[in-house]
């Protein structure tokens, strides 16, 4: 059973700014160009392996697997796996900022770090990146 202390979604201003910033990066997901990390990590991950060079293999397989779960390839497919990830970040620094400061806290937090344009758009769309910043977070959350 979900424990209804981890709903942050009963609070108005949480689920406005989660949605808001959701479709947001929707919309910079399907009109910005693939990046040169990205358009790597797309190529070089249609092999699956265990390592890509230097980097670790999930964000390598994750729009790989994705491709193949909704059976056609688009840029917007893509970057899903990002912009999930993105979303769980911005759900855990909300959890973060309750627990250490309150709501306010919380609220502006995960409202600085979804407006940042690095966190936003480059690292939640662009780079590789993103699956170790969001589980940075959670490893913070989950403790």
């Amino acid at each position: 059973m979900l424990d209804t202390r981890l709903n942050f979604f009963k609070y108005s201003d949480f689920t406005y700014l989660f949605i808001s910033f959701l479709v947001a990066r929707l919309i910079f997901a399907h009109y910005l160009p693939l990046g040169v990390d990205e358009a790597y990590q797309i190529t070089v991950g249609r092999q699956l392996d265990w390592s890509y060079y230097d980097h670790p293999p999930l964000s390598f397989w994750a729009p790989n697997i994705f491709s193949k779960f909704f059976g056609f390839e688009a840029l917007i497919v893509y970057r899903l796996p990002a912009i999930i990830f993105g979303c769980v970040t911005v759900y855990a620094l909300y959890g973060i900022g309750i627990l250490i400061r309150g709501r306010d806290a919380a609220f502006w937090g995960a409202f600085l770090y979804s407006v940042s344009i690095c966190k936003s758009i480059k690292r939640s769309i662009y780079t590789p990146y993103w699956r170790s910043t969001s589980i940075s977070i959670l490893d913070y959350y989950v403790e």
